[in-house]
């Protein structure tokens, strides 16, 4: 009956709606709280800020406006191309879709971002669970995923993995979920795949399990899915 399809969609957006705020609760306390008392940018996170600034203030890679002395901290973090000047060393996908929130926010920007892309990964999550499970069921899935792993601890940083990670989930939800051939569906998932892939090389391996998890609809589909991974491959190359 009509009333009870919007009644099973309800329950649906409601879950979903729990299956962000919830971790989202969390993850602005941890970042209220400033976890550990130590800057947010730490490790390499500093590096893809600073390709953003370089790309938004200047239009250019060259890190030299960038970067603090002494140089040679940054030694394991950049690279020197042929005329001697600091380019990222880093994958540029994440520099790259930060800017307008650092535009915005200031370097705080890439605070705001990883909780977005935090938040995003929970939302992906559910899709991806309420495949298998009830709204309800795959909803707690998510919350005690969010909430007690490893994931609080990424709240405070510009994290490259959890923006990894986020491509792949969204690649896999780009699929078909009744596994039928579908090609605009099949090369976006193949483009997103393709950018995981470039931002975290060690995701290739999803790249080459994929075709054999999803079984001969994907595979029917292998052209396409190859040419949208292939595309940014190519870009990150050039």
């Amino acid at each position: 009956m009509p009333g009870c399809a919007i009644l099973t969609v309800s329950r649906a957006v409601y879950a979903g709606f729990v299956a962000v705020v919830v971790p989202a609760v969390v993850f602005l306390a941890v970042i209220g709280s400033g976890y550990d008392g130590k800057p947010y940018l730490r490790g390499d996170c500093p590096y893809y800020v600073a390709a953003a600034w370089s790309i938004a203030e200047d239009g250019d890679l060259d890190l030299g406006n960038q970067l603090w002395q002494p140089w040679s901290v940054h030694n394991t973090f950049v690279a020197l191309d042929v005329r001697g000047r600091f380019v990222p060393k880093h994958p540029l996908w994440m520099s790259v879709a930060v800017i307008p929130l650092l535009v915005i926010f200031g370097d705080q920007g890439a605070l705001v971002f990883n909780l977005l892309q935090l938040l995003l990964l929970c939302a992906l999550m559910f899709v991806l669970a309420r495949r298998v499970a009830g709204p309800w069921a795959a909803a707690v899935a998510v919350c005690l995923t969010a909430i007690l792993s490893f994931l609080p601890h990424f709240a405070w940083n510009f994290s490259p993995d959890v923006f990894s990670v986020v491509l792949l989930l969204a690649a896999l939800v780009a699929l078909p979920k009744d596994r039928a051939p579908h090609l605009g569906r099949h090369v976006l998932a193949g483009v997103l795949l393709g950018i995981a892939t470039t931002a975290k090389p060690s995701f290739a391996l999803a790249a080459i399990a994929l075709p054999l998890l999803l079984g001969k609809p994907l595979r029917r589909s292998m052209p396409v899915f190859v040419l949208g991974g292939l595309l940014p491959v190519a870009l990150w190359r050039d």
